[in-house]
């Protein structure tokens, strides 16, 4: 599991790399292909990430908890409205 978010981090650092580097921008095909598969591995990668992260946060030490589940939701829903 460790292994797949290492992974995806590389993904999501390869995305940012591109889209704030303006690589699918310019470029030959060839480069404009290979920069088109970074960005969707990118988006692949975060939602990868917070899958396995999510997952982590959930199950940590402990066995299975509605209180985690409900913390969680709790934290997503007051950051969710502070944001909007």
């Amino acid at each position: 599991m460790e292994l797949l978010r290492i992974i995806a981090m590389c993904f999501i650092m390869a995305h940012h790399y591109v889209w704030n580097g303006g690589g699918w921008k310019i470029g030959s095909d060839i480069v404009l292909f290979q920069s088109s598969f970074l960005v969707a591995g990118g988006s692949l990668g975060i939602n990868i990430f917070m899958l396995i992260s999510g997952y982590f946060m959930i199950t940590g030490n402990d066995s299975y908890s509605s209180k985690k589940v409900l913390k969680v939701c709790i934290d997503v829903w007051s950051y969710s409205w502070i944001i909007l």
